[in-house]
């Protein structure tokens, strides 16, 4: 049907341009706690978290090996519009969310910056051709074999008719 992907948001005027999978999980950890201590200027972080429960954290906590309650969060945080507003208002932070939303956000001029994941663009193309490694695929499940309404439902949630749909909730269609 689609497909999910997690990534990093800085503010856009933050000069770090990458960070390796370690860094990442040392900042929400509280291992490193200041920009210089990853190549960025000196400032403290703000680690903004989502909150427990998001499907956004269970991709990050699993992608990155690190349990929930060892995130030390400066703010938690609900849904990614409320992440990308308290990025905005705490410049030295850094949050993860959607990966379409980041991407649509950003190329809106919003002032965020989303960071590659292992050397790779945060981008809904490379979700699609499978590069960018934060990703995941929104299934349809059912209990037996789909027959009669329940297949033509599927049917058409894989067609080109949804894709606006999908879109809309910043999820990456498998067709355009």
């Amino acid at each position: 049907m689609a497909r999910d992907g997690v990534c990093l948001i800085v503010h856009k005027d933050n000069p770090v341009q990458r960070l390796s999978n370690q860094q990442i999980a040392d900042i929400f950890t509280g291992k490193v706690s200041n920009w210089s201590q990853v190549g960025g200027r000196n400032a403290t972080i703000t680690v903004l978290a989502a909150q427990d429960g998001y499907s956004s954290t269970e991709i990050f906590t699993h992608f990155f090996k690190v349990k929930y309650p060892d995130v030390k969060a400066s703010i938690v945080l609900g849904d990614n519009p409320t992440r990308i507003k308290a990025l905005l208002e705490n410049p030295n932070g850094i949050a993860w969310i959607s990966v379409g939303e980041a991407e649509r956000k950003a190329m809106a001029g919003v002032a965020i910056k989303p960071l590659p994941v292992e050397g790779v663009a945060a981008t809904r193309k490379n979700i699609r051709s499978g590069d960018f490694p934060i990703s995941r695929p929104l299934l349809l499940l059912t209990k037996e074999r789909p027959t009669g309404l329940v297949k033509e439902f599927i049917n058409f949630s894989l067609s080109p008719q949804v894709t606006d749909i999908i879109e809309k909730h910043d999820f990456i269609p498998y067709v355009d």
